[in-house]
């Protein structure tokens, strides 16, 4: 049997977190760069994707930033 799990958005997952705060640290981001990407009204540069799948410990994949994946 093969498990598939749904790779949730990096909205979604900073959404996981108390505040935006922990969530910048966590992704080595700044507080309001994770509350504009939480909102949707701002994406990731491509060149930073990496890092944030990184550092996501396994959360996040490029089908996070991709729905069309």
């Amino acid at each position: 049997m093969v498990h598939i799990m749904k790779k949730i958005t990096l909205s979604e997952y900073i959404a996981t977190f108390d505040d935006d705060g922990r969530a910048a640290s966590v992704l080595g981001i700044t507080e309001r760069s994770a509350a504009a990407y939480r909102r949707g009204e701002r994406a990731p540069r491509r060149k930073d994707l990496p890092g944030l799948i990184e550092r996501s410990n396994g959360f996040l994949s490029y089908q996070s930033f991709y729905s069309d994946l």
